[in-house]
């Protein structure tokens, strides 16, 4: 091994884009076949690229999440039950996920958050990500989640995928080991749209709050935010000297076109 830093991206793939979110439980297997080749693809046309894949939870964790109140704690055996609900529920649309992966070839390997992080009334802490680092350098692809963890305040709070970006984010930012390639946002949308349904080609801190007016609603439960709470989280991202670029997950060709540093269509949240 070198001592060059390898190069590392870190891929969210949006709930909303991998499953229904309208139908509990249910899968969008179209954009799951897509996602899947994408990354399958870009594994075989550069194979030195180490990859962080962080996956929302979409129709298999927000119902349960908000039926439990999982976000703000447990006082009960029924909230810790519904913590283990949780913990279930959004475990098995990562199978899912890591599954077909391993169909495709590549060497992706399952991560529950709720052993790297935790919190204390909602902050969020980590410690183990040294072994991620350890995965990496043999260039398995680690899967992360939105999912409940502990928290030593309220007993339990949840973790969304959003979140765990910026956290990984923030640790690989100034590694000595990997250099952050690409962070990339990959949802069911081609990009933050205007009022007339336009792509907002780059967002910061000095459009923010003009263009927030402009984020879209949630018609399905999503305890983890809507569109304005996720680019708040890209936007800390920014203050890392850091870009993230959001795409339309679901176009085949746009995951390949970000990473091999063509033209593609997006916007891009920086400083």
């Amino acid at each position: 091994m070198t001592n060059l830093a390898m190069e590392l991206a870190i891929i969210k793939i949006g709930g909303s884009l991998i499953t229904n979110k309208a139908k509990p439980f249910t899968l969008n297997d179209k954009n799951l076949q897509v996602i899947v080749n994408e990354i399958a693809i870009i594994k075989k046309n550069i194979p030195n690229l180490r990859l962080i894949l962080i996956n929302g939870n979409g129709s298999f964790g927000h119902n349960t999440a908000h039926q439990f109140g999982t976000h703000h704690g447990f006082q009960d055996e029924q909230g810790r039950l519904g913590f283990c609900y949780l913990q279930k529920d959004t475990a098995q649309l990562n199978r899912i996920l890591v599954n077909q992966l391993i169909e495709h070839d590549v060497s992706a390997i399952s991560f529950a958050p709720g052993n790297l992080f935790w919190a204390e009334n909602q902050q969020y802490f980590h410690q183990d990500l040294p072994i991620l680092e350890n995965y990496l350098a043999r260039n398995f692809v680690p899967v992360l989640y939105g999912e409940a963890i502990l928290d030593l305040k309220l007993n339990c709070t949840t973790i969304s995928s959003d979140v765990i970006l910026y956290l990984l984010a923030r640790y690989f930012a100034h590694h000595q080991k990997f250099k952050i390639n690409k962070i990339i946002n990959a949802g069911n949308y081609p990009g933050v749209l205007d009022d007339q349904q336009q792509i907002i080609p780059k967002i910061d801190y000095h459009n923010f709050t003009e263009i927030k007016k402009y984020f879209y609603k949630s018609q399905q439960t999503d305890i983890s935010g809507e569109m304005e709470t996720k680019v708040r989280e890209l936007l800390k991202i920014a203050k890392l000297n850091l870009q993230t670029i959001i795409i339309d997950g679901s176009k085949t060709g746009n995951l390949q076109k970000v990473l091999s540093n063509q033209e593609f269509v997006g916007t891009v949240v920086a400083k």
